[in-house]
């Protein structure tokens, strides 16, 4: 933000006072200056805070002075600082968003996107050439994040993965979503999916190490359009880990892969040094706020699995054919505290 120039109390003084007064009573001209400034100084900045942000042609703010992370009264959809660092401001909903891809809900004609990606590779610091707009979006259970991942040759997008977690779910065109839900700028959770429904999720630590082991519930669901695909997920409060209940301010990023141009962008700007594992660098990401939580809710999710075999060997002896055999086990994970969750499995890998 620049500040209204200084004013020079005597300077003022000698610009509005007549020449003839000039050796008459120093004292009360100067005082009568100096409240004149202040008075003067003051308007100039309340006329500076009440100017309006400006708006791209999808309705969201391109600049908006913002210093660290604000409230959401005081923050629209999006705007970035004097150091071009993004903040986010999700919107509430009052009833569950129906998760089909398709971003055909009124609430995405009423609500401007955020757009603005940056590309890392291969043109570093230049505007993506494909356009991305993004929605965050929360209701009194679930985050949802949409995204209109618009292509100027919608035929030649790839997607050739489904199998959940996956890394070559990465290596065609994807979006991925990270979320540093405790705001310490070094950990976090990703959900990344592609145009067939892929799911891939982890939890990062330091930055870079990714447990791809990390399996939480949520949803995901893409289609096309005639300019390109677009994207709904769905992840309920209870599969994250956060501080207390109530308002929330987190640390956001969003990753496009475009792999027909080979092009990678972010929605907060990440250096090309980083490559691969930029999406991990909560300490670049953009500050999300506007969310509110709900009280903290018994977390207990339970796996079971079983399998079947049947078993033929005539070298056997006895001789064996079709002999069936079964085994089964179960998965606990229990929410101990926000932070703690106690892991209870019984018969693991059917031994």
């Amino acid at each position: 933000m620049n500040l209204p120039t200084p004013f020079d109390p005597d300077a003022l003084l000698d610009a509005r006072r007549p020449s003839h007064t000039s050796r008459h009573r120093p004292g009360v001209r100067r005082a009568f200056a100096v409240m004149l400034a202040i008075g003067l100084t003051l308007a100039r900045m309340s006329s500076f805070a009440g100017q309006s942000v400006a708006t791209g042609a999808t309705g969201a703010p391109e600049t908006l002075a913002i210093a660290g992370a604000q409230t959401a009264a005081n923050v629209p959809v999006a705007g970035r600082d004097d150091e071009g660092r993004l903040t986010l401001r999700a919107l509430r909903l009052d009833q569950p968003l129906a998760i089909d891809g398709r971003l055909d809900d009124a609430v995405y004609e009423g609500t401007p996107a955020t757009a603005g990606f940056v590309q890392q590779e291969p043109r570093p610091g230049d505007s993506a050439t494909e356009a991305t707009d993004i929605w965050i979006l929360y209701d009194a259970t679930t985050l949802y994040v949409a995204a209109r991942l618009w292509d100027s040759e919608p035929d030649r997008i790839i997607a050739t993965e489904m199998r959940r977690d996956h890394r070559n779910i990465g290596g065609g065109d994807s979006v991925t979503v990270a979320l540093d839900t405790f705001l310490d700028r070094r950990n976090g959770v990703l959900f990344q999916t592609n145009l067939l429904g892929a799911l891939r999720d982890a939890q990062v630590t330091d930055e870079r190490n990714e447990n791809t082991d990390w399996n939480t519930v949520w949803t995901t669901r893409s289609a096309r359009f005639d300019g390109g695909w677009s994207v709904e997920m769905a992840i309920p409060f209870r599969s994250l880990r956060y501080g207390s209940s109530g308002p929330q301010v987190w640390g956001i990023n969003v990753e496009r892969n475009v792999r027909w141009k080979n092009e990678r962008s972010f929605l907060s700007p990440i250096p090309p040094a980083f490559s691969f594992g930029g999406i991990n660098r909560f300490s670049l990401a953009a500050t999300l706020t506007g969310v509110e939580t709900p009280a903290g809710a018994k977390n207990l999710e339970v796996k079971p699995f079983a399998i079947a075999t049947s078993t033929t060997d005539r070298r056997a002896s006895p001789p064996t054919a079709n002999e069936l055999s079964a085994a089964s086990g179960v998965d606990v994970k229990y929410g101990l505290t926000r932070g703690l969750t106690a892991d209870l499995t019984i018969n693991t890998d059917f031994a």
